[in-house]
């Protein structure tokens, strides 16, 4: 059963209750005899038209194409299957399940590990209230544009396994900086 506890479905009932239809959706064709039908009224079903009105029919229409044009069903429809047949079953399970996707690695640069390096010296700044005597109107050291670059190679290297280039001087300045940021934030390994 329907709960309308507003009313809302009563209400628009009543609004279309002597409205004519135009266009008249069904799942079976038995249910309203065509004849009864004013010439501007549709169904979507119509006795022995199946191959036009029904997904099966439509989609072994686009198959037959070909046979009948110089065009490709697939340049200007989506993809369709007929789930009772079991290769387009296979087919569909196919195409749905993921692929593995060989492509080059990624690289990132080792100017990333300094915008990094930096963005971590400014929050510890921040907590340690170095920033209270900040002027306001000084730019962060990243803009939101930044930070949306910074946060895309970020995700590269720790999700897509991007290849993070670094020079051997930067690795010592990440040790400390890692040291000095454990000391004041506790859960930076829950964090991330």
């Amino acid at each position: 059963k329907f709960d309308d506890l507003d009313g809302t479905h009563a209400l628009m009932s009543r609004m279309v209750q002597n409205e004519t239809p135009y266009f008249i959706w069904t799942t079976r064709r038995d249910v309203l005899d065509c004849r009864f039908l004013s010439k501007d009224q549709m169904i979507n079903h119509y006795a022995r038209a199946g191959s036009f009105t029904t997904k099966v029919g439509l989609c072994l229409n686009l198959r037959n194409l070909p046979w009948f044009d110089e065009v490709d069903a697939n340049s200007f429809f989506p993809r369709c299957y007929r789930l009772g047949a079991e290769d387009d079953k296979k087919a569909f399970i196919g195409d749905k399940q993921p692929k593995k996707q060989e492509k080059n690695p990624v690289l990132v640069s080792p100017e990333f590990v300094d915008e990094a390096l930096c963005a971590c010296e400014e929050y510890l700044s921040n907590l340690a209230h170095m920033d209270i005597d900040k002027d306001l109107e000084a730019p962060l050291y990243l803009t939101p544009k930044g930070w949306s670059l910074f946060l895309q190679r970020y995700y590269q290297v720790v999700h897509e396994g991007a290849e993070l280039r670094h020079l051997d001087t930067q690795v010592q300045r990440c040790e400390d900086i890692l040291q000095q940021l454990r000391a004041v934030v506790p859960q930076i390994d829950m964090e991330g």
